[in-house]
């Protein structure tokens, strides 16, 4: 759900055990951090496996609160439990309901897509996502596989808010203060591109499983698309298939 009309706050949540499936959650307008269908990408098992080290299939049911971090950076504004919490962290506060469910809030999940002014070069993707756990200024400094120049050591976050969203497209509006990361909380995977200012620019998996493109001051507009390779290659094929079709049509007249 969102807090915030303009969507700045939109949250995921996280249910633990048996609490919320995720598919129940979506009838009711809630994003699941496990997501809704199979089969999943080896990146998005890779983080579930973070959640839980158990990674138990199919439906990655998580037993206890992962690292703050990892929530940090999957923007997860509340965790759903069973049972109450046997004990509780700092960033988790009760919420005090009727429902049968312990439901924790996260105070300041942060927003979906953000800038991030000092993300740190990674050499894999599972050493992006180990670092990502261990750190808690992930957001700020996220672990980043390619990424090239030189970063600062301390960073901060700058929020953003998606103005154009569908299953196959995100459109950002951008006014970076300095050279940054902009990290949009979505799984990477082959077929997504980035263009800045209309431009192609590099896709970068942040954390081992979300998606990046470094900006600098003066771009206006990042425009995320997915435009699988197999997509292209069955649409010339159907449409030499039309062709084809049409001209034995025609000779035989």
């Amino acid at each position: 759900g969102c807090d915030a009309a303009d969507g700045s706050t939109c949250r995921r949540v996280l249910g633990l055990q048996h609490a919320l499936q995720p598919n129940l959650g979506a009838r009711a307008g809630l994003r699941d951090l496990r997501g809704y269908d199979l089969p999943v990408s080896v990146d998005t098992e890779r983080f579930m496996a973070a959640l839980d080290p158990r990674l138990v299939r199919p439906w990655f049911s998580v037993a206890a609160p992962p690292p703050a971090p990892l929530l940090d950076l999957a923007c997860v504004g509340a965790v759903v439990s069973p049972t109450p919490l046997p004990r509780l962290r700092r960033d988790l506060e009760p919420w005090d309901h009727d429902a049968p469910s312990a439901v924790y809030l996260r105070p300041d999940p942060g927003p979906r897509a953000w800038l991030a002014t000092a993300p740190r070069l990674a050499p894999s993707p599972g050493a992006a996502l180990r670092a990502a756990a261990r750190d808690p200024d992930v957001r700020s400094r996220p672990p980043v596989e390619g990424l090239s120049g030189t970063w600062p050591d301390r960073g901060r976050q700058v929020p953003l808010v998606p103005v154009e969203e569908g299953p196959d497209r995100v459109r950002i509006a951008v006014d970076p203060p300095a050279p940054a990361l902009l990290v949009l909380a979505d799984a990477w995977a082959p077929g997504w591109q980035v263009e800045v200012d209309g431009a192609p620019a590099a896709l970068l998996r942040v954390a081992g499983v979300f998606r990046g493109v470094v900006v600098r001051p003066g771009d206006r507009e990042v425009r995320f698309t997915y435009a699988p390779a197999g997509w292209r290659v069955g649409l010339r094929l159907a449409l030499g298939g039309v062709v084809v079709t049409a001209l034995l049509g025609w000779r035989r007249r």
